[in-house]
């Protein structure tokens, strides 16, 4: 490739000035590199951003921290590096340049804030990280190529996570929609936080999809958020909910899945006492009882099963909630006989034995 007068100008800087540049003619002359970098990407002068770029990943730790006007303009050379190698898909560079950004972050995050943080956030352009999932979800290369899509995704996870939710909105084949929620899932915080800003969507498929991300993530404060959803308008979208919780094994889901059975479905209700027989989670036995006192006069194959859930627990507050409840509903025989029934077959001998003293 023949270089423009401009182009060889801006290469004169880099190669001419800068190797003997020091102090502010030094910074002078590196703020020139995105500059620099953006007027010759290209297809031919590839290679020589790729030279650009080893010289300043050597340059950037050894360059100081944001305080340094030097190591700024270096961060943001590499970031515009990256941006523009991204385009024209060298993804191997694009990787290098943020695993060295990120590593710098990693050390002093605080020092690092306004240069090498900034850099990552501005890593690709939105075109290339749409790419970047499409690639993703073809799964044609080589396994190398993946490992490298698969590093990039992780390591601009916010800006990923966030395009990842916007294809998931007008995709509409089931099967990369499946795909796209695998890669969610790989995405780790910045999946959470774009999942949790969707749960208030009006849109039931968009808070469908954040209950089926937020679930698979295992993080603590997932139940809390997803308590809502249990009460949304649309049946799919509880159904997400619930199955987010019962496939997430989240500590205290026999909680939230209890607390949440008086606004399901008969359908759902019997999912969720099932689920609750199986986990045998104490945390359920509070809002069982809750459930049981205000279905006294339910539907009897419900009450059997929350009976169920209830007795199969070996603890002596579910046996104490489950005689309370027994003893004091004498004007509804077929709830009494119904909890008795529950408790002679409970794995817990203290619950029998009560079940005994109350027949």
């Amino acid at each position: 490739m023949v270089c423009s007068k401009k182009q060889r100008k801006w290469r004169d800087i880099f190669f001419e000035t800068l190797p003997t540049a020091s102090g502010p003619a030094r910074d002078t002359s590196l703020s020139h590199l995105p500059e620099l970098i953006r007027v010759l990407t290209g297809m031919n002068t590839l290679d020589f951003v790729r030279k650009v770029v080893v010289q300043l990943c050597k340059q950037l730790s050894e360059s100081g921290t944001q305080n340094d006007p030097g190591h700024v303009h270096i961060a943001n050379a590499l970031a515009t590096a990256a941006h523009s190698m991204g385009m024209f898909e060298d993804f191997d560079t694009a990787l290098r340049i943020g695993l060295e950004l990120d590593r710098n972050q990693q050390r002093d995050s605080a020092a690092h804030q306004s240069c090498c943080a900034v850099g990552l956030e501005n890593l690709l352009a939105p075109a290339t990280i749409q790419k970047l999932i499409e690639l993703a979800i073809q799964k044609t290369r080589d396994p190398a190529a993946s490992r490298t899509i698969a590093s990039l995704l992780r390591l601009i996870e916010n800006q990923a996570a966030e395009m990842v939710f916007q294809m998931l909105e007008d995709e509409r084949v089931a099967a990369n929609r499946s795909k796209l929620l695998h890669i969610s899932r790989q995405l780790g915080a910045g999946s959470f936080e774009a999942a949790r800003k969707r749960l208030n969507d009006e849109r039931w498929y968009v808070v469908r999809n954040a209950c089926y991300v937020l679930g698979s993530l295992s993080d603590p404060d997932v139940v809390s958020h997803l308590m809502p959803a249990f009460s949304h308008s649309d049946p799919r979208v509880q159904e997400a909910a619930v199955s987010a919780l019962v496939k997430g094994n989240l500590p205290n889901r026999g909680a939230a899945l209890a607390a949440a059975l008086p606004n399901l479905s008969q359908h759902l209700q019997e999912s969720v006492l099932n689920e609750l027989i199986i986990v045998k989670d104490a945390s359920a036995i509070g809002p069982l009882t809750e459930f049981l006192k205000n279905a006294s006069g339910g539907r009897l194959p419900i009450i059997e099963k929350a009976a169920q859930a209830l007795s199969a627990l070996s603890d002596d507050s579910a046996t104490d909630a489950l005689a309370s409840l027994a003893g004091g509903v004498l004007s509804n025989p077929a709830f009494k006989r119904t909890l008795l029934s529950a408790m002679r077959n409970s794995p817990h001998e203290a619950t029998r034995k009560k079940a005994e003293s109350l027949s």
